[in-house]
């Protein structure tokens, strides 16, 4: 969520610099939108890893999780590709 709207805010940045008179037109339907987006893309990117065969893993000393990234099975590769796209390419 936090890549994803760092995203938007700086195109949102980018268009005021850009068009400075057009910055009233950024309401705050616009910005909410934004925000809403934000939230459920992150949840349809994080969703692949609640539907894969392994799903989450603990991770080192047992106090948070993460995405089976040591497992070999394609499934689990796949899922933690798609994240990566999803997670840092796209935004």
């Amino acid at each position: 969520v936090s890549i994803t709207t760092m995203a938007l805010m700086s195109i949102e940045r980018y268009l005021i610099v850009k068009n400075p008179l057009n910055a009233l037109k950024l309401d705050e339907k616009f910005i909410l939108g934004c925000s809403v987006f934000s939230w459920i893309y992150a949840l349809v990117c994080i969703s692949l890893g609640f539907f894969s065969k392994r799903g989450f893993e603990l991770e080192g000393i047992l106090t948070s999780c993460t995405i089976d990234y040591l497992s070999q099975d394609s499934i689990s590769r796949l899922v933690l590709m798609l994240m990566f796209i999803g997670g840092f390419i796209i935004p």
